[in-house]
């Protein structure tokens, strides 16, 4: 491996990086620098092991990490780094200790955002001068955009027709170009009077990083008094999906809206999101709804 602190990869392993988004490659190559400092602080000569050699040798290094309270999802991105610079090396063992780990967590998924909360939020970060994060909470729940796909978007991608507005995206998680339609007229509205205010500022429709949108919302929860419901990133998606279900919204329809590949996958997601709405909205106190 070829990777060292400060320099940059070979031609062969950045072509093989550049598929991935910049989040996502840019957290592989630290993964893999960390990795090469951790090799030459320790003496290991990585380069000269066998495949298999490698594979066992990583292994155990990831059970060492979990032992010292390393995170699963940082030997994760280590794993797929190693594999996508080197496709011929799969670490089956490696990777079949990540899946032990896997199943040794508890399943955490993010907990729908109950439309109220949603709005309360948008507002919220209306009236804290932050428009940026603002946009980003209606994207993701009134369009069912994930955070990265909000923050990725840009003006030249939004088309205002007639009632409607229209996000390009482009390809997706999904490898596909794909669009979505907002049709409801006090969205269309919003985010018309939102371009008036804000749009000819910047390219970017929300114009913040994905750590200060994660800042904001911990913020405003705090100020709402929500930090118990833990919400997170992703629960916007969740939330504003479960809530079209709730409205009597065909299960085929928010599928398509979603961008879910099956019936079958949205179905499960949204039987999570319900169960999610109902214990939020019994654990909120009275007085903070009020």
């Amino acid at each position: 491996m070829s990777v060292k602190p400060g320099s940059k990869l070979g031609k062969v392993q950045t072509f093989l990086l550049s598929i991935l988004q910049d989040r996502s490659r840019t957290a592989y190559i630290q993964a893999l620098e960390d990795f090469k400092t951790d090799l030459d602080d320790r003496q290991i000569p990585w380069a000269s092991f066998s495949e298999s050699h490698q594979d066992e040798w990583l292994a155990e290094h990831v059970l060492e990490a979990k032992e010292v309270g390393v995170s699963r999802q940082r030997m994760q991105i280590l794993c797929a780094a190693l594999h996508k610079i080197h496709p011929r090396q799969n670490f089956v063992t490696t990777r079949k200790v990540l899946e032990v780990w896997k199943h040794e967590e508890p399943i955490r998924q993010a907990p729908a955002c109950p439309e109220e909360i949603a709005y309360a939020l948008a507002a919220a970060a209306l009236a804290a001068s932050q428009p940026g994060v603002a946009a980003t909470i209606l994207l993701c729940f009134t369009g069912l955009l994930r955070v990265s796909e909000a923050l990725g978007t840009t003006w030249t991608n939004v088309i205002f027709s007639g009632p409607t507005m229209v996000l390009a995206l482009g390809k997706t998680k999904r490898g596909l170009d794909e669009k979505v339609v907002f049709a409801h007229p006090s969205t269309v509205s919003w985010f018309w009077q939102y371009r008036s205010r804000f749009g000819s500022r910047h390219k970017s429709v929300c114009n913040i990083s994905y750590s200060k949108f994660r800042y904001w919302l911990n913020k405003l929860s705090k100020t709402l008094g929500l930090e118990e419901l833990h919400l997170t990133s992703h629960s916007f998606r969740r939330g504003g999906a479960s809530t079209l279900l709730h409205y009597g919204v065909p299960l085929g329809n928010i599928a398509v809206q979603g961008r879910w590949a099956s019936e079958s996958s949205c179905r499960d997601y949204l039987r999570r999101g319900e169960l999610f709405l109902l214990r939020l909205k019994a654990q909120l106190d009275a007085s903070v709804w009020a």
